[in-house]
């Protein structure tokens, strides 16, 4: 996975996974991967006042696209997938 962020899960219990975004070392939480029900796939909510290089972004855009697939594989019949609304 990455070598400056980490990801690790909540214990929620819900419908949807959580994460927790961490620095390299998993002192900060620099933001968040739940789902976003208007969009129906995981997104990223940075916190306030973090900055990201490139490097970084591409690992939260590829964990945010890799657990968005896992979900829709689980889910075959959500038919209500960015991929197939008009924007």
């Amino acid at each position: 996975m990455s070598v400056w962020i980490k990801f690790r899960k909540w214990e929620s219990g819900g419908v949807t996974d959580h994460w927790t975004v961490l620095s390299y070392d998993g002192s900060k939480a620099i933001g968040e991967v739940r789902w976003h029900p208007s969009w129906r796939l995981y997104a990223f909510f940075p916190l306030e006042g973090t900055a990201y290089e490139p490097q970084s972004l591409r690992d939260v855009a590829d964990f945010v696209e890799t657990k968005t697939s896992e979900w829709r594989t689980r889910h075959p019949d959500d038919k209500t997938s960015t991929s197939t609304r008009k924007r």
